[in-house]
């Protein structure tokens, strides 16, 4: 799934994931591609974008 992620990055999508999330799960160390942002990066982003996919 990495190779995905990454490859889904080099055409430009942005990648956040949501800070939250990963201090409640104990996962922020293992992030390994997108950026780390917080409910404002999210809005922002999804306000600038033309095309928001959510997984």
């Amino acid at each position: 799934m990495l190779e995905k992620l990454h490859a889904l990055e080099a055409k430009g999508v942005q990648l956040i994931i949501c800070s939250t999330c990963l201090d409640y799960f104990g996962l922020t160390e293992k992030v390994k591609a997108g950026i780390i942002g917080g409910m404002g990066d999210i809005l922002e982003a999804q306000t600038r974008a033309g095309k928001v996919v959510t997984l």
